[in-house]
């Protein structure tokens, strides 16, 4: 039956028909695996199925369908119970509603529609008339059966209903009972194993009814201990043929023989190109047209560019059987950069990372690269095998439990690519296991202590939500939204109890900013309060002059000092950064006894802080040590100077080191040499000697850079000078900017895609430095996209570029918006260069550390580097920014190359020459408090 197949009038009802829903976040007793199961809980079998009778609400019980009562109109704001859900499923709902049920539903009839913010995959709403007797009573039998049918019809596994009509429709909480129990006992189940039942948690009337019905009645119900289905859980329902497993010390791996169209799971992954255009290829068109329209719709909103080689786009699963999709891109076989193995393992990698922070226990992947990309069939199942296997060794309690790879079965070498698979597949160690998962061990123990002051500070490896204290801290989004969370605040969420959502949502509606304290009441937890902080990326940029790092020790220092404020002695902190933030440990451990050591040597009121290391972290061994070495004195997270030889480029070794290491200048310079770090010479400058010297640099660079120029130019003008500019201050933070780069490289382990591989890129290295001889090229460090560019400017404001750098805020916005710009060929630059009285032009060859580099075929306003996950330079939602911009396309006849900070290039050669050019079209650099600053700008517009 399709969505659209339930007959409809035009009949309006406004009666609230059930009362499971009938308080908005009312307090649901449905529990996590491995709590205790609550009173009012009770689980029986009827007929095929798993029955589970319940307190709370539908809307919050983790099933593939949810039920709700609604009037006939599927105005859902008409009601407690369809407005309650409204508001948790969010306007989309409505939307749908409206859009396919314009004529609203019949009595006993039910309208379908996606589930919006809920976890379900579908929600089905239902209007039934107020209760008067026998015709009302088949009105409930249709609507439960229809359920039922729909639900296993469309291969869903678990449906949650409310005891439908207990509201003002008034049916007698008996019949509703009898009535319900009886048709699923007559339901023929197929795919269909589980219904919760879910009751108001104060109607105690209809409870009891239920459970009496559902457990005395002989023959009728027989109770299920622990709750088990009688169908097997945790695994994707995908496959059409037979197939190996192997379970890994918690994840079960299979290969079948399926259909990712059809597959039944949390998530599916394919590969498809980089633009992310379903319409070609064999298996993105399948999934496009099993999805449908809005599937790729979605898509070009969210992706507009496409993705880079390894990256992951996520998007709803639509008419799919699953909640989420997971899409990338892959290198064909046989490039030569980026490496196609590499990547794949990286997407790999990726996806298993992403599906677990998204709380998802099931996946299933296609053969990836299989194909037209050329990958062979041995390497490809090592990579997905092997990564599956680092996977289960890094998380000691992974939320996956099983991942389905699919072959095609028509494949013509189905049985090559099976034998791939199955071979690799015998590779892996026999679980010690029995076949059926154990609650996940939490390590628990002391560590190490050390007393600063009168604070003891006692490490241990344990559970934070167990720890009898004052106060515990938490890390969170900057929204404040637990259960959008993963981690702590989320484990926080459902042992301490939805409570303490509502006091964050009540009195901080617009969420903190980075290093801010929410402080809420514990709910159910052991301890008074709970301080809710909010951290940056360990990569991001300085925010109020303060380094990542440095706002962890602030954190600390502020939490500390508000809880004695608050008159607590006693307050546990979590291994803060070290969780999406991806702070190393080392650097975690380090700041945050700098915050307590500060505040020690000021204050006495702090009798204990205790360091909680999550004992179910695969790696809390590392944090572990870090703590140790901290109180030891053999502190891995101080800077250090190079010793020995260098790790190899481009490994995370190395990029460690590029972060850790006091920066020096380039070995090209000859006034502030690089025998000293740029930290000694700021501090050792003379009185003498100026921090920014113009030097004539070696015969060899001039004429590289005088080759470069005029190779690139067009026309042959006559050059005057070329000169370095040594400017100590500006190069040490440009230097900031590149060690901020590496921390983002060794935090993600691997180097930024290349320029020259970008998605919707034509793909080709920078220009100038082709002509750049190896003695200034072998300066730059391409893991980072570092890279030098030609910038022309007007020569009026030469000397304050040399002084004090580029400044994006003293230029006109350009087409790609109010960045500063670098251009690989001359003539471009050319354009934007101003002559002075002699007529002589300037035009600096600088350095840009790009990072993340983002992709405009069009251009754009643009104040900023967009978002990462919605693409917006606007977003205050997320925090992980592309680092540059690369505007690349038919709109653009030359590449342009911006950057929205100024000291992340560094304006490093000057050429003098001499030509005739046009007024500047483009971002010109104009004089600060110059009295000709207006009549330039005038200049400008005419």
């Amino acid at each position: 039956m399709s969505d659209s197949s339930y007959s409809s009038d035009s009949y309006t009802d406004t009666e609230d028909h059930d009362s499971s829903d009938s308080e908005v976040g009312s307090q649901s007793d449905d529990e996590s695996p491995g709590r205790e199961r609550r009173k009012g809980k009770s689980d029986v079998v009827v007929g095929d199925v798993n029955v589970c009778i319940t307190t709370g609400s539908s809307y919050e019980q983790n099933v593939d369908v949810v039920v709700s009562s609604c009037s006939k109109d599927l105005d859902l704001t008409k009601g407690r119970s369809s407005s309650a859900l409204l508001k948790a499923a969010g306007q989309s709902v409505q939307i749908e509603c409206d859009k396919k049920y314009s004529g609203g539903v019949s009595y006993g009839d039910v309208a379908v529609t996606n589930g919006g913010r809920l976890s379900c995959f579908k929600i089905f709403h239902c209007a039934i008339p107020s209760y008067s007797g026998k015709a009302e009573e088949k009105i409930l039998r249709r609507v439960v059966s229809k359920c039922l049918e729909e639900a296993d019809k469309r291969h869903y596994t678990s449906i949650a209903l409310p005891p439908l009509g207990s509201g003002y429709a008034k049916y007698p909480p008996t019949k509703i009972a009898e009535i319900m129990m009886e048709e699923i006992e007559n339901f023929s189940a197929s795919d269909l194993d589980t219904v919760n039942i879910v009751i108001f948690h104060k109607d105690q009337a209809t409870l009891q009814e239920f459970q009496r019905t559902f457990q005395t009645n002989p023959g009728k119900g027989k109770t299920r201990p622990g709750g088990a289905s009688s169908h097997t859980k945790g695994k994707s329902s995908t496959t059409s043929g037979p197939g190996r497993s192997k379970t890994f010390k918690h994840l079960t791996v299979d290969v079948q023989a399926g259909d990712l169209t059809t597959a039944k799971t949390d998530v599916i992954v394919f590969t498809a190109p980089n633009d992310l255009n379903l319409n070609s290829g064999a298996l993105p068109v399948s999934v496009l047209n099993a999805a449908g329209v809005n599937f790729q719709r979605d898509l070009k909103s969210d992706y507009p560019w496409g993705v880079s080689y390894g990256e992951v786009a996520h998007v709803k699963g639509y008419n799919l059987n699953c909640k989420k999709v997971f899409i990338g891109a892959l290198p064909p076989w046989g490039t030569k950069s980026p490496n196609p193995e590499s990547v794949l393992y990286d997407f790999m990698e990726r996806c298993l990372e992403e599906a677990n922070e998204y709380n998802l226990k099931t996946m299933a992947f296609a053969t990836l690269g299989i194909g037209a990309l050329g990958y062979p069939y041995d390497r490809v199942a090592k990579a997905m095998i092997g990564s599956m296997g680092k996977f289960d060794r890094r998380f000691t309690s992974p939320k996956i439990q099983s991942v389905s790879i699919l072959i095609y079965h028509q494949h013509t070498d189905y049985n090559k690519i099976k034998a791939a698979f199955d071979n690799e597949l015998q590779l892996v160690p026999a679980s010690s296991g029995s076949g059926t998962k154990s609650p996940a061990v939490v390590a628990s123990r002391g560590s190490c202590s050390k007393t600063f002051g009168s604070t003891q500070v006692n490490v241990m490896v344990d559970n934070m939500t167990s720890q009898t204290v004052d106060v515990i801290v938490n890390s969170v989004s900057p929204r404040l939204q637990l259960k959008s969370s993963s981690g702590l605040a989320l484990s926080i969420l459902n042992h301490g109890g939805k409570e303490i959502q509502k006091e964050l949502d009540k009195k901080y509606s617009s969420g903190i900013s980075i290093g801010e304290i929410a402080k809420t009441k514990a709910g159910k937890l052991s301890c008074k309060s709970i301080y809710h902080g909010t951290l940056p990326y360990w990569y991001s940029k300085k925010k109020h002059n303060k380094k990542p790092e440095e706002v962890i020790e602030t954190f600390v220092y502020d939490c500390l000092s508000m809880a004695a404020n608050d008159g607590y002695s006693t307050i546990a902190f979590p291994v803060l950064g070290t969780g999406y933030q991806k702070f190393p440990p080392d650097v975690s451990a380090h700041h945050i006894i700098m915050g307590i050591d500060k505040y020690s040597k000021k204050h006495r009121s702090i009798k204990e802080v205790r360091i909680v290391i999550y004992g179910g972290a695969g790696d809390y061994q590392e944090a572990e040590k870090a703590f140790k070495n901290e109180f030891s004195g053999r502190s891995t997270a101080v800077p250090v100077q190079t010793k020995g030889s260098t790790p190899q480029r481009g490994t995370t070794e190395f990029f460690r080191l590029m972060y850790m290491q006091e920066a020096r200048p380039p070995s090209t310079w000859s006034q502030f040499t690089n025998k000293r770090t740029i930290r000694d010479w700021s501090i050792n400058l003379s009185s003498s000697l100026s921090p920014m010297q113009e030097v004539q640099p070696d015969p060899a660079t001039v004429q590289s850079i005088q080759n470069a120029f005029l190779s690139t130019m067009g026309s042959k003008p006559q050059i005057f000078s070329i000169t370095r500019i040594e400017n100590i201050d500006l190069f040490q933070k440009y230097m900031d900017e590149c060690q901020r780069l590496f921390k983002k490289a060794y935090a993600n382990k691997k180097s930024f895609d290349p320029i020259h591989s970008l998605a919707n890129s034509t793909k080709k290295n920078v220009v100038l430095e082709k002509y750049l001889h190896k003695g200034m090229t072998s300066q730059l460090y391409p893991e980072i996209n570092e890279h030098y560019f030609f910038h022309g400017t007007n020569a009026s404001v030469v000397p304050v570029i040399k002084s004090q750098g580029l400044d994006s805020r003293l230029a006109a916005s350009g087409r790609v918006g109010a960045g500063v710009y670098g251009a690989e060929v001359a003539s471009k630059s050319a354009q934007y260069v101003g002559p002075d009285q002699r007529g002589h032009c300037f035009m600096f060859i600088i350095r840009m550390c790009m990072g993340d580099v983002y992709v405009t075929q069009t251009g754009g306003g643009y104040r900023r580097a967009p978002c990462k996950t919605c693409f917006s330079d606007k977003c205050i939602k997320h925090y992980d920014l592309y680092d540059s911009i690369m505007a690349d396309g038919a709109a653009f006849a030359d590449r342009e190359f911006l950057v929205y900070d100024k000291n992340q290039c560094y304006p490093e050669y000057l050429i003098e020459f001499s030509s005739q050019m046009h007024a500047p079209q483009m971002p010109m650099h104009i004089p600060p408090n110059m009295s000709s600053a207006l009549g330039f700008l005038q200049k400008l517009q005419n």
